[in-house]
């Protein structure tokens, strides 16, 4: 009967807050081997495999994995791998549209943007912060061509900043 070895231990990881991390691995014995994570010196109940599959990941997950292999002849603990999470950017994933309207019309803008929230929203005409327009959809009444020019928006969170691609508002009078 071989004791268990570690051939490869779990590596450290970084990932984004709310996503997946999975750490493994390779070790040689006299089957059958078992398994037991250790987050931070604390055994992961039910996590028995060769790999530990995180999901959702939260701030808690962040720390220091290990895991006991064991067999007939003995047991080894590997080195600690460091998970560290990473809080995701602001992605906009719809940027507001350019529209050509007549003079009275209404007009929406809206973005669609993801990240770690709360997402504080700051539409723009020309550079400029228009006042109270801090929410995902701009919507102007009674478009006249004062109102034409190009229309943006700043996301912030607590840890980063975006600006959208300017969309222009054509007024046709």
């Amino acid at each position: 009967i071989v004791a268990p070895a570690i051939t490869q231990p779990p590596r450290d990881l970084m990932a984004l807050l709310g996503g997946l991390a999975i750490f493994s691995v390779q070790a040689t014995g006299t089957p059958p081997l078992s398994y037991q994570w250790r987050l931070d010196g604390r055994t992961i109940p039910g996590a028995t495999n060769i790999a530990l599959v995180l999901t959702n990941l939260q701030a808690a997950s962040a720390g220091v994995y290990d895991v006991r292999v064991s067999n007939a002849a003995g047991s080894f603990t590997t080195s600690g791998a460091r998970l560290t999470l990473v809080i995701p950017p602001i992605i906009i994933a719809k940027q507001p549209e350019s529209q050509t309207v007549n003079a009275g019309a209404t007009v929406s803008f809206r973005v669609e943007a993801t990240g770690e929230p709360p997402l504080l929203y700051q539409w723009r005409l020309d550079s400029e912060d228009i006042p109270g327009a801090t929410n995902a959809v701009l919507t102007l009444t009674n478009v006249q061509s004062t109102q034409a020019g190009l229309y943006s928006v700043r996301l912030r969170n607590a840890t980063a900043t975006t600006t959208s691609s300017g969309a222009r508002l054509t007024v046709n009078t």
